[in-house]
């Protein structure tokens, strides 16, 4: 019998593009700053040339999980690209463990992958997708800290973040990372305010050093804590 089309992942074999998942803010509208690359994408014209490295390089990778492993992804806006691949690798290679993909934006409409998400989650039961909206008063959405700390973020999973059975990947605004940094002139380590998804985390048990039985990932495009 032959899967439907909608019902099947998208192929190996036919991966042959790039896509790119952009937000045009404010300050790239008016010319004020923000993130270079992505004003250098947009201002690209149809025909026109992109040069990409052959081999793709970072280390924000799924080399640590195994297959019987949880996974939970936490992403703002446009932070949830890298993990809408990784959610696709893990689903081809038919992995075990539960895999959970939460995204917190400001509106609905930023919600750009909210069908494909949705049909994932019917075509495999340990899929969950978790969309959380902040700034629409018809709906009712915090921050990913906040719910963490009341304990809404792991109710809405139905699973707890615990180092010993998950990993938490973070990807996004630096705001909700809260990456630490070293004091200057000592080895004391100091977080920033308001409180960041990394000092919750470590609470919990996770580190930032050793990834232990399951770890934190984070892109590591700031500088090392």
């Amino acid at each position: 019998m032959v899967m439907p089309e909608e019902d099947r992942l998208w192929p190996e074999e036919d991966d042959d593009c790039f896509e790119f998942f952009l937000s045009l803010s404010t300050e790239l509208a008016i010319g004020t700053g923000g993130p270079a690359l992505t004003a250098r994408l947009l201002a690209l014209q149809p025909g026109e040339r992109l040069w990409a490295d052959p081999q793709p390089e970072g280390n924000y990778t799924l080399d640590d999980i195994k297959p019987e492993d949880n996974v939970v992804f936490l992403a703002t806006g446009t932070g949830e690209a890298p993990h809408n691949r990784m959610v696709w690798e893990l689903l081809r290679e038919g992995h075990s463990g539960r895999i959970a993909s939460v995204v917190s934006v400001r509106r609905q409409t930023d919600l750009a992958y909210r069908v494909l998400h949705e049909r994932l989650e019917r075509m495999f039961t340990n899929y969950q997708y978790v969309p959380i909206v902040t700034q629409e008063p018809t709906v009712v959405g915090s921050r990913l800290q906040s719910m963490l700390e009341s304990g809404l973020l792991e109710e809405k999973l139905g699973n707890e973040l615990d180092p010993e059975h998950c990993h938490v990947f973070l990807c996004g605004n630096p705001g909700m990372l809260g990456l630490p940094r070293k004091t200057e002139g000592s080895d004391e380590t100091t977080y920033p305010k308001p409180l960041g998804m990394m000092e919750l985390l470590e609470k919990r048990g996770y580190s930032l050093d050793s990834p232990g039985p399951a770890g934190l990932h984070f892109e590591r495009s700031f500088p090392d804590p």
